[in-house]
C-alpha cells in the first residue's frame, strides 16, 4: 500500500524584468504543487503560463502566445529568488493531486487554444499575461482571485481563458494513488517548456523579414 504525503499547493511570484521606461517592479507567478515534509517544503512540481515566440519573425510580429508548461522540482538557486509565497490548499495527496491534475488538465486546453500573449500591454490588470493564466488555473479548482495572492494586479482582470469545468473538493477521490500519480505523469509530459527544442532563425531570415 503506497503511502499519502501531505501535499500543498502554493502561489510563488518571481522577480521579472522591468519593461523598458517604466520603473514599476514586475513579478512572474507560478503555481507549486509542494511536499509538506518534515525536512521543509519540497517543490515536486510547477505551473507556469509563460510567453512564446516560435520564431524571430513571429516575435517581431507581436504574434506571441501563452504556452503553459508544467517542470518537475526547483533548484535552489530558484528557490531563492521566490519574492512572494502564499499557501492556496493542502492536505492529504489523494485531494491535493486530484486538485492538481485538473489544474493540468485546465492547462492544456489552454496551451491547445493557441491564445495570444499580451506581451506589450503585460503590466494592466486586464492583460492576458502569466497571472491571467494562473488566476484562470485557480478558478478551475473553484479559487477567485484574492489581493493577498500577488504581487500586483496586473492580469487578474483578464477574462479571455475561459474554464471548460470546475472542480469540486466535496468530490471523493475515486482514483487509486498509482493511477493518480501515473494520470500527474502524463499530463506534465504533455506541458513542457516551450524552449526544450528551440531552433535558432537564421540571420538572413531575419533581416528579409525587417526588409518587408
Amino acid at each position: 500500500m503506497q503511502t499519502q504525503r501531505q501535499l500543498s499547493i502554493y502561489i510563488a511570484e518571481f522577480p521579472g524584468n522591468a519593461q523598458e521606461g517604466n520603473n514599476e517592479e514586475r513579478f512572474h507567478p507560478a503555481l507549486l504543487l509542494v511536499d509538506e515534509g518534515q525536512e521543509g517544503l519540497e517543490v515536486l512540481q510547477q505551473l507556469h503560463f509563460n510567453d512564446y515566440a516560435e520564431t524571430l519573425m513571429d516575435e517581431l510580429d507581436g504574434n506571441i502566445k501563452m504556452v503553459p508548461n508544467a517542470r518537475k522540482g526547483m533548484k535552489e538557486t530558484t528557490k531563492s529568488k521566490i519574492a512572494h509565497l502564499y499557501p492556496i490548499i493542502g492536505g492529504y495527496e489523494c485531494d491535493t493531486m486530484h486538485a492538481w491534475n485538473h489544474m493540468l488538465e485546465h492547462a492544456l486546453i489552454v496551451k491547445k487554444a493557441n491564445l495570444l500573449f499580451d506581451y506589450n500591454d503585460r503590466h494592466l490588470p486586464h492583460a492576458n499575461n502569466c497571472r491571467a493564466g494562473i488566476v484562470s488555473a485557480l478558478r478551475s479548482i473553484g479559487i477567485d482571485v484574492e489581493d493577498e495572492f500577488y504581487k500586483n494586479d496586473a492580469g487578474t482582470l483578464a477574462a479571455r481563458i475561459s474554464v471548460s469545468s470546475v472542480f469540486s473538493f466535496s468530490a471523493t477521490c475515486r482514483q487509486s494513488l498509482e493511477d493518480l500519480r501515473r494520470s500527474n505523469e502524463a499530463l506534465v509530459e504533455a506541458l513542457p517548456e516551450p524552449w526544450d527544442d528551440v531552433k535558432a532563425p537564421s540571420l538572413k531570415d531575419a533581416v528579409d523579414h525587417l526588409k518587408r
